[in-house]
């Protein structure tokens, strides 16, 4: 059984291309009160760290901008860490786990994301299953004929563990969402891991009452991140606050603006995860932050993303959008780490006009000064 270590060598967050939101590709038309947050599990290259440029000149005043050159490798304590031990379970989680992570550490790990959320009221299963080689040519998943968007691997798991994954599913939401829901849903599930569909998802599926409590995080692991890595350990931490978050951000937005609101809902998540892993790793989140600033550097200079805040890399570059909010003192930190600030319609200052404007126009003015990462004057003003 492998063990869920992080080995803390912080490589390039993969960016995701199709999260969140309640859109057409997300959600099939027969079920319209499932609001699914979902992002394709596509395979990238590792972004290896690339040779360290000069430090900025101690006298500079503004940061330059950083050089493709300069994101060189940063130094730990320790190679490795494990989630903290923890009641099994403290919190209100059912595991469906098919993966070779064991149970008790998911568990942990579980634990250690929401310790902080209060009050905590949701009651989340997680489903966890392994997918063989990818498909080549790379694509979507052939004759896919379920609501879940990603691409296609060689399918493994066995037709008792479907079946076992259909009826927990099943039984999970019946109570308090109906047993139509709870059929379609299990069903999907089931016949999406039976076509070896690569995916990480949340799914909501009412707006109140008790089914809104429920939350389905699934979980694909290929074999390309089977075994236990930074990019797998964020991927968690962000699924598990969508769980957080409300369960309608396309109806009762966060901002006045609905398209802001979509990347802020994504951006809240990477966000919570980059901190997240910060604090489980022992390390500073300045090292976190320079970390994804300089590989969103690197794509942008490679052309392989704009400064939109929109897909590819939604969520990454949002999540530099809210902490250079952060940095300007305009969002709560606090508020968003203990998911307070995304329960509410459009009634937070953090989202005003102003900050959305100022976010989506400066979020990627930085640069290095002294081997850190910082935003421009002009940001800050």
């Amino acid at each position: 059984m492998k063990s869920l270590i992080l080995f803390v060598v912080l490589p390039a967050l993969l960016f995701t291309t199709s999260c969140g939101g309640n859109t057409e590709t997300d959600t099939s038309a027969d079920r319209p009160e499932s609001q699914v947050s979902q992002e394709s599990q596509e395979p990238k290259e590792s972004q290896e760290p690339k040779e360290s440029s000069e430090e900025s000149s101690e006298e500079s005043e503004e940061p330059q901008e950083p050089s493709t050159e300069s994101s060189g490798s940063i130094s730990f304590s320790t190679d490795r860490l494990v989630c903290p031990g923890s009641p099994v379970p403290s919190r209100e989680l059912t595991l469906v786990n098919f993966s070779n992570l064991p149970d008790e550490e998911v568990t942990n790990c579980f634990n250690f994301a929401v310790k902080n959320i209060d009050p905590w009221e949701k009651d989340v299963m997680m489903v966890m299953y392994p997918v063989g080689p990818l498909l080549l040519p790379p694509g979507e998943v052939e004759n896919n004929d379920t609501s879940y968007r990603g691409p296609g691997f060689t399918p493994v798991v066995s037709v008792e563990e479907r079946n076992s994954m259909a009826s927990s599913v099943e039984q999970f939401l019946s109570p308090v969402c109906g047993p139509e829901t709870a059929a379609l849903t299990s069903t999907e599930v089931s016949r999406f891991a039976e076509l070896g569909g690569g995916q990480q998802v949340q799914q909501a599926f009412a707006t109140g009452g008790e089914c809104a409590k429920k939350r389905l995080v699934i979980i694909s692991i290929d074999p390309e991140r089977a075994k236990p890595s930074e990019e797998l350990v964020t991927t968690f931490f962000h699924e598990i606050f969508h769980a957080v978050q409300k369960p309608n951000p396309d109806e009762c937005t966060y901002s006045a603006s609905q398209e802001d609101s979509f990347w802020i809902h994504e951006a809240g998540a990477t966000y919570f995860a980059l901190e997240t892993l910060a604090e489980l790793g022992g390390i500073s989140s300045q090292s976190v932050w320079d970390k994804q600033m300089r590989f969103l550097s690197d794509l942008l200079e490679e052309g392989a993303i704009d400064r939109n805040l929109g897909d590819p890399a939604i969520a990454e570059k949002g999540a530099v959008a809210l902490h250079l909010l952060a940095q300007r003192g305009e969002l709560p930190v606090a508020s968003l780490l203990d998911g307070s600030l995304f329960q509410g319609c459009n009634d937070s200052d953090a989202f005003s006009f102003e900050n959305m404007e100022r976010a989506k126009a400066y979020w990627s003015n930085y640069g290095e000064i002294k081997g850190q990462i910082v935003f421009t004057a002009e940001a800050l003003a």
